[in-house]
């Protein structure tokens, strides 16, 4: 097998293993499947993995069960996900084949699915993570194969110390092309009844969503608290059928198991019923893809802790992997009644803390927050919470806010339209390879994308909090910069006006994506900016169409929208004006391509001069029309009216230049030599005035105006002209341009 010498590395001694397991001792044994008995032990070597478990081979099996250990050696180190079981090593010596895997103590999830232990909020997050990982095998990355499962039952999802959800046992699954819209494979079929796609069994036709079905059966066992199948003491009829009959009679409600079905929200429990139900629908293709279904899980979360406002819940949610809830109680005092407190809640470190905030006198209000950063995060977190006349700091953990991270109450109002009560919010990040520093800076930026869950309630007569749902939304806080004087400004826009320019050249959404292990996105881009390895990130389908000088001027405006600092970010006029330069790069394929990158004003449109100050209307048309590149003489006329003046003229170009331009009998005039390599929508500006000037003023690339005809006033108040002649030189990004009289 010369093909697994890549995997050598991975190769662990037999007498490592013999040592770790006690000479393979029944009280290190911790369960045993088809193929062998699974113990645990110790390893060294394994940062992160004190404790491993070890899958030995029954060597009486005869050769059964190789094809299968060779198979998860080949696949589990390419694919690696929070929610996919790592393989950490393999024994194949003196007749010992042996899988070492990460340990994970809460065993597998058809241990609980009758225990009163596993509330409902739990078994939905369960459920979420191994839909994340099903779904990150559904999708190719890095490779051009995704991988089928054909296993998918709850013994195979195990549970770690903090009741994430891990796929294991990958002997029968496959590795199928994705270069197809549709992906299958034929084989005989195999699986575990009661889990197995009726399909596959019967044609032999295997899909990504024969793993959907039998995910769809994982779903039902969660919900009713029992097993697809029945034991012999068992006479509850056969759980699929009677899950399918319920929903369709609109009783679902009837089979959910007895001891999590007071606490389930109505919706949260219709979403998941429904996602579970088109998982099992008989054809493949109304089967809802593992992306979809991650989302509905989440939706079906969403709507659960709505209802779950008990400690109990809010501390078993907060332990969430990746994510949590803040639950912020508001308590108004009578002097501030009719208020809406708010406080900006910025996260960088772990936090489990409950705070009180105090005025120099007496205490106002209260806020709690309770939950847990299981990692760190380069997340920065936005919740609003803070009256308008609070003065004084708020330590959370590491963190310290300041009486200028403040938002004004009718701000928040205004956006969100927060009310008196109970926010819930859920958080969600992704953790960083690079933990944060202790005490970070208050504005400092960290590039991710927080995805945000509001519930906004409303207190009645009673103090009873009352939950809409039409007031439940999501929104992307793409732009998360601090918010240091205490309001937005028209840069923000900018901000996530140039998350979106990057999102189109890259081709993706702005946020993670665990699924397809996309990284967040404008983390990679400024890193890909700042290298100089734009072209490495940009979508593949228009990579090789791209004109360089178009990917250069596009990807720097957006890069400048990104700016951490408000002042350095440019006017949306600046961008508008950098992405039409970028169009014209672009190398037009026809000539109604080519139509569009002449300005929007025809030749014959453009706003002339007045006569008297500049030169003849021919010569701006002329100007205007013209194609090519060469020379362009800009010719001013001065009348015995205009003695002592200092005419101008800013030209609009729109197209390449080839054409010179005289006047007769000139009192004086000025050539310059340019070429534009290509058309362009830029405005270019040329400046002439009268003589004795003896310096050089360069306006580079800026933008005086998008008039045609700036007069000398407003020429002289903005850029200090005086009297005689200034000579110009045209500094264009992408253009050169030389006086040469």
């Amino acid at each position: 097998m010369a093909h697994l010498r890549k995997f050598e590395h991975l190769k662990i001694q037999i007498d490592a293993i013999i040592s770790a397991t006690n000479n393979f001792a029944d009280e290190s044994c911790i369960g045993s499947g088809g193929f062998g008995r699974v113990y645990k032990g110790t390893i060294a070597g394994f940062d992160g993995h004190p404790m491993v478990a070890l899958k030995r081979l029954d060597r009486r099996l005869a050769g059964q069960g190789d094809i299968e250990f060779w198979k998860e050696i080949m696949m589990l180190p390419l694919y690696k996900h929070d929610n996919i079981v790592s393989l950490l090593g393999f024994c194949d010596d003196c007749g010992e084949k042996i899988l070492v895997y990460e340990y994970v103590p809460n065993k597998s999830l058809d241990y609980y699915l009758a225990s009163d232990n596993l509330r409902w909020i739990r078994r939905l997050k369960i459920c979420i993570g191994a839909a994340r990982g099903l779904a990150y095998l559904h999708s190719p990355v890095g490779t051009q194969e995704r991988v089928l499962h054909r296993d998918i039952k709850s013994s195979n999802i195990l549970l770690d110390q903090k009741w994430n959800a891990k796929i294991s046992d990958f002997g029968l699954a496959k590795f199928v092309s994705a270069n197809h819209k549709y992906t299958f494979y034929y084989s005989n079929a195999v699986g575990t009844l009661g889990y197995l796609d009726p399909l596959y069994a019967e044609t032999g036709l295997l899909t990504k969503e024969s793993d959907v079905y039998s995910f769809g059966v994982v779903l039902f066992e969660v919900l009713c608290g029992r097993l697809c199948f029945a034991s012999e003491k068992d006479r509850r009829p056969p759980l699929i059928g009677l899950a399918r009959e319920s929903y369709e009679q609109n009783t679902i409600n009837e089979i959910v198991y007895g001891n999590i079905k007071q606490e389930i929200h109505p919706e949260s429990l219709q979403v998941y019923a429904k996602i579970a139900y088109q998982c099992l629908k008989r054809n493949r293709e109304e089967r809802p893809s593992m992306r979809v279904v991650v989302e509905e899980l989440e939706t079906a979360l969403s709507y659960q802790y709505v209802r779950a406002t008990r400690p109990e819940d809010i501390e078993e949610y907060a332990s969430s992997e990746g994510g949590g809830w803040l639950v912020v109680t508001i308590h108004e005092a009578n002097n501030l009644e009719g208020k809406h407190p708010f406080v900006i809640l910025r996260v960088g470190d772990d936090i489990k803390r409950t705070t009180t905030i105090k005025n120099n006198r007496n205490p106002v209000w209260k806020e709690t927050f309770r939950f847990t950063l299981e990692k760190p995060t380069k997340a920065i977190l936005h919740l609003f919470v803070c009256s308008a006349n609070w003065n004084g700091k708020l330590v959370l953990g590491d963190v310290e806010i300041s009486v200028a991270d403040v938002v004004k109450e009718k701000q928040m109002n205004n956006r969100y339209n927060i009310g008196n009560g109970r926010i819930h919010v859920e958080l969600q990040w992704e953790s960083s390879a690079l933990p944060l520093k202790a005490k970070p800076k208050l504005l400092q930026f960290m590039s991710s994308v927080a995805r945000f869950m509001v519930a906004v309630p409303h207190i009645d007569k009673t103090g009873l909090i009352n939950f809409f749902k039409n007031k439940l939304f999501h929104f992307l806080f793409c732009m998360m910069k601090a918010i240091k004087a205490g309001f937005l400004t028209k840069e923000s826009d900018v901000y996530s006006f140039g998350v979106v320019l990057f999102e189109v050249l890259c081709g993706r959404l702005c946020f993670e994506n665990k699924d397809a292990g996309q990284p967040a996105l404008i983390g990679l881009v400024r890193q890909s900016y700042e290298n100089n390895t734009i072209e490495e990130i940009v979508y593949g389908s228009i990579k090789e169409e791209i004109n360089p000088e178009s990917l250069q001027v596009y990807a720097k405006i957006a890069y400048q929208c990104l700016k951490m600092k408000r002042e350095e970010r440019p006017l949306m006029s600046d961008v508008v004006w950098a992405l039409e330069t970028a169009l014209s790069y672009q190398e037009p394929k026809s000539d109604q391509d080519a139509n569009t990158y002449l300005p929007t004003k025809s030749p014959s449109e453009v706003t002339k001069p007045d006569p008297g100050k500049a030169t003849h209307p021919i010569d701006i048309e002329e100007y205007a029309s013209s194609e090519g590149g060469g020379l362009l003489v800009v010719t001013i006329h001065e009348g015995n009216d205009l003695k002592g003046k200092h005419p101008f003229v800013i030209l609009r170009v729109g197209d390449d230049i080839k054409r010179t331009t005289n006047n007769q009998n000139p009192v004086w005039k000025e050539t310059f030599k340019f070429t534009l390599e290509k058309p362009t929508k830029a405005i270019l500006h040329l400046v002439v005035c009268s003589d004795a000037r003896s310096k050089k003023d360069i306006l580079g690339d800026v933008d005086i105006s998008l008039a045609d005809v700036v007069k000398e006033k407003q020429m002289n108040n903005m850029y200090n002209i005086g009297n005689g002649r200034i000579h110009v030189e045209l500094q264009w990004e992408r253009f050169v341009a030389t006086r040469i009289s």
